[in-house]
């Protein structure tokens, strides 16, 4: 069998484990908008240690979902029910939520509804 580009870059990948890096993801929230409770899906390539923080447009740190937590190969939800971290509800607006792990780090928006 020829060997054709593609062939070539993907065991390129393999070789020095961009796969991996590849095969993270942090996805849109669902449902957004939402009022009462959204959640959050990621997928890890291999177990890390990850936070998820939520964040004001001000950049401020609204609500720690995940701290330096080991989290296991595979997809995840983690639910925000609207409350920062004193578990008072938070105002209607746009947030961002970010997740950082060991080899990678993702933000999206997301809009509370009220």
């Amino acid at each position: 069998m020829k060997a054709t580009r593609t062939m070539i870059l993907v065991a390129a990948l393999v070789a020095t484990g961009i796969t991996q890096a590849a095969a993270l993801e942090l996805k849109q929230n669902c449902p957004n908008p939402f009022n009462t409770q959204t959640c959050v899906s990621f997928a890890l390539a291999a177990s890390q240690n990850v936070s998820l923080k939520i964040y004001d447009l001000k950049g401020s740190i609204v609500r720690t979902l995940l701290d330096e937590v080991v989290v296991s190969t595979d997809q995840h939800e983690v639910i925000w029910d609207g409350r920062d971290d004193h578990g008072q509800l938070v105002p209607a607006g746009v947030y961002v939520y970010r997740l950082e792990a060991e080899t990678f780090s993702a933000a999206k928006r997301m809009t509370l509804l009220k």
